[in-house]
């Protein structure tokens, strides 16, 4: 039995050489996206040895594996056994499966449901591989679904000015005075800024504290779920992230240690923990905020309104004003992380498109050829009793498509849960990426299988139509 296992082996060598050139380049290429993305000077894939010996261990491994199981059942035949014709299987027994069958109104169609309840651990499998290739699609194009949903949250329903500016140093009240007397501007709401060392028993870490007014339209904090949270009178919102960090829950107190001006300490409440796609990790109201540093009315910043079609005007004035230091214009901005993500997850969904498919075919196609060598008598009977060839494929086509059907509930489970698991790896302490699947990524997800196993199908169908039903019928002696 060395032989059948060595010919497994020989059989994966040629997909694991393969995959190695694939994996390489793959590589080279998701290393260049990510030099692009990141704007790192240099960034070069490197493969050692040990991964591409753990890739292929993996691969012979799992191909072993699945031979083992017919090489053992051929092991235990006795000689005599193996020559003999195999049995014709049995359908007398009684049972839900068997009335299932019964209650169907022609014999193509019992031959199909008792093909299935006959082997149902080789069922089980098929329906299996075909809903990992569903999850892995919908889980891969599900990507742009999330993003879209955190830029919606972040740049569409919360920061809703047409400009950010960043001041050169903190300015009085009358920077808003003399925003609004540039030409081009329509409303002008401005936002202080400190850096400061968090403090929670033991831990702690440096973040920025934000104050923003009370009633703001042009800043709004939107969290994952879109509700509008407003800065409280008193105390501080903050991120979940920086709550788990600090091990504080809504009722805690933080101490606040400001790193630069006259560097003041002093105490805020936890009032709410909040999660929001993009944003400072503490939020306090800006009225409140001057009052804990000791301050007047001081800006750090503004979010600014253009008038329409005075937006290039008014971004030209601005970056002629020595007191702005920086200028980010949200249109310029939004459009470059679509154009960003649109290229990235782009090629990552077409990769795994390529995947889902070739998982689809070759399990339909391998299940379908394993099922026509196998049944390739009772075709070639049903063919002599005077079905057509439609009728005699419909049994080989009719499995493939319950197959498939069974498998499309449980990809799609599989793939949202798949896809939730990812946003969360992916989130960090700077972003969060909310869970937002569309009905149009799932509908993508079964025509994708439903198209690969109709191709499957037609594949196996057309050997079905040129089986040789003399040899078919023929009795191995």
């Amino acid at each position: 039995m060395r032989h059948y296992a060595a010919l497994a082996v020989l059989l994966s060598l040629g997909g694991v050489v393969l995959g190695w050139g694939l994996g390489a380049w793959m590589g080279r290429g998701i290393a260049g996206m990510y030099q692009d993305f990141y704007s790192f000077p240099f960034l070069n894939f490197v493969g050692g040895v040990d991964i591409y010996l753990g890739a292929g261990a993996l691969a012979l491994l799992a191909a072993v594996l699945g031979a083992a199981g017919a090489v053992w059942r051929a092991q235990r035949l006795t000689p005599a056994e193996a020559m003999r014709p195999p049995a014709p299987a049995r359908y007398s027994r009684r049972g839900v499966a068997e009335r299932i069958v019964r209650a169907m109104p022609d014999e193509p169609s019992r031959m199909i449901l008792r093909g299935l309840f006959r082997r149902p651990l080789r069922s089980a499998a098929s329906v299996a591989g075909l809903a990992a290739a569903l999850a892995l699609y919908v889980a891969s194009a599900s990507s742009t679904d999330n993003v879209e949903r955190m830029i919606d949250l972040a740049f569409v329903r919360g920061q809703r000015a047409d400009l950010s500016l960043t001041f050169a140093e903190p300015r009085d009240g009358r920077v808003l005075r003399e925003l609004m007397a540039l030409p081009g501007v329509q409303r002008v709401e401005t936002w202080r800024g400190v850096s400061a060392e968090l403090v929670s028993g033991s831990r702690h870490t440096r973040e920025s504290v934000l104050g923003l007014p009370r009633g703001g339209s042009l800043m709004r904090l939107v969290t994952l779920d879109g509700d509008v949270i407003e800065p409280p009178p008193r105390g501080a919102l903050i991120s979940g992230q920086l709550a788990r960090k600090l091990g504080v829950v809504a009722g805690d107190s933080i101490a606040v240690r400001v790193t630069e001006g006259e560097r003041q300490s002093f105490t805020l409440p936890v009032m709410q923990v909040i999660d929001v796609p993009l944003g400072a990790s503490v939020v306090v109201e800006r009225g409140e905020l001057a009052r804990l540093l000791r301050e007047g009315d001081v800006a750090s910043g503004a979010y600014v309104m253009a008038e329409p079609g005075k937006l290039d005007a008014l971004y030209a004035a601005l970056k002629q004003t020595p007191m702005v230091a920086g200028v980010t214009v949200a249109s310029a901005a939004l459009r470059g992380i679509r154009e960003t993500i649109a290229q990235s997850m782009g090629i990552v969904t077409l990769f795994n498109t390529v995947f889902a498919v070739l998982i689809v075919v070759g399990v339909t196609y391998t299940a379908a050829r394993i099922s026509l060598s196998e049944r390739a008598r009772d075709l070639a009977s049903m063919r002599v009793l005077g079905f057509r060839k439609g009728e005699a494929g419909f049994v080989l086509v009719g499995e493939l498509a319950l197959t498939a059907l069974a498998s499309v509930p449980l990809g799609l489970v599989l793939g949202v849960a798949l896809s939730r698991y990812i946003t969360a790896s992916f989130s960090s302490d700077l972003f969060l990426i909310p869970s937002a699947i569309s009905a149009k990524t799932l509908a993508q997800g079964v025509f994708v299988v439903a198209a690969s196993a109709g191709a499957a199908a037609w594949l196996i169908r057309r050997s079905a139509d040129r089986l040789d039903l003399v040899r078919a019928l023929k009795t191995r002696e």
